[in-house]
């Protein structure tokens, strides 16, 4: 994993932001007709508003990170438009052209966003009239006017999101082989609404999902984090999923702790840690999530092989609901 600064967010929440539309996970595409289909990119969810010249750009739980991405800003405020809300996801990618969520996190840790790609898949607003009442296909009609106009070349780091219709099962073993994250797939005449749906669903090539950290195991080599203790909200219970004990660094593992440490707290807070998994632990306020990747899960349902891909700053604790899922690739 490449290194990267761990920092404390100072993005302030704006009014201004629209809650968005969440995938739910499933364990295979979806069959049937009126659904389409696009790569699930490896990012952050990012709603982008633009006002009169003026753009601002904000993550999924409505803070403003417009002062980390100035170039990006700037080709937001070329396209033509008065007032348009903007939803999509930033990346960086790899020398395939693949999304690389290590990249990304350590570009935002550098400051360098000349590199990175806002990937656009839906239209919200337009000219100051309220889309999403509009069916997608509607609402990507007009984002796709928009996007690839005459002026296409004054912001080539604002890419649409291709989508694919037909076959959703051919679809996603196509990802899977290009070494993808996964598919979105969504209902081509459905409503954008705010918040987890079954109208837009996800499926995942490896098991790789968001967890609230809870606790650390701390290394026995010296300083540093051995071991994360991971988990997930259920009926406001936070729910143990398990260890992740691999993808960091020494260096980053000792950030980790230092991190960490100071939010330490003498009960735990996660719920059903096994006696085994709880020796040497150090309990901790659930403030922080971070990405894993894991192969599967035990027959007790802990994760297998989970491996730390990177914090992520820009989803609240509160909101990682989701239990662990193996998805299907054969």
């Amino acid at each position: 994993m490449r290194w990267q600064k761990i920092k404390k967010p100072t993005a302030r929440k704006s009014s201004a932001a629209i809650p968005p539309q969440l995938c739910t996970l499933v364990a295979k595409p979806p069959t049937g007709p009126g659904w389409v289909h696009e790569i699930k990119w490896d990012g952050y969810r990012m709603g982008a508003d633009i006002d009169h010249g003026k753009a601002r750009l904000f993550t999924r739980n409505g803070y403003d990170w417009s002062d980390r991405f100035p170039s990006l800003i700037k080709e937001l405020a070329l396209l033509p438009c008065e007032r348009a809300y903007i939803d999509g996801e930033l990346c960086a990618l790899d020398e395939k052209g693949a999304s690389d969520f290590g990249a990304l996190q350590a570009a935002i840790g550098a400051s360098r966003d000349e590199d990175l790609i806002f990937y656009v898949f839906d239209l919200l607003v337009f000219n100051g009239k309220d889309l999403k009442k509009l069916p997608l296909k509607e609402r990507r009609s007009k984002l796709t006017t928009l996007i690839n106009g005459k002026r296409r070349m004054e912001w080539p780091h604002i890419q649409l999101s291709e989508e694919v219709h037909g076959d959703a099962a051919v679809f996603f073993k196509h990802a899977c082989k290009h070494k993808l994250e996964g598919i979105i797939s969504k209902k081509a005449d459905s409503r954008y609404v705010s918040g987890r749906t079954l109208s837009w669903v996800k499926v995942k090539c490896s098991p790789r999902q968001e967890f609230v950290i809870g606790g650390y195991i701390p290394s026995t080599t010296g300083r540093g984090v051995g071991s994360l203790l991971l988990g997930h909200y259920h009926g406001g219970f936070l729910i143990y999923d398990g260890r992740a004990g691999t993808g960091f660094t020494h260096k980053l593992s000792v950030q980790l702790e230092q991190l960490l440490k100071p939010l330490a707290v003498e009960k735990p807070i996660l719920q059903k840690v096994p006696r085994e998994h709880a020796k040497r632990a150090v309990w901790v306020k659930p403030e922080q999530v971070c990405e894993v990747q894991f192969t599967a899960r035990t027959a007790e349902g802990y994760l297998r092989q989970a491996s730390f891909k990177g914090l992520r700053q820009d989803i609240r604790p509160k909101d990682v609901t989701e239990a662990p899922i193996a998805p299907v690739t054969s």
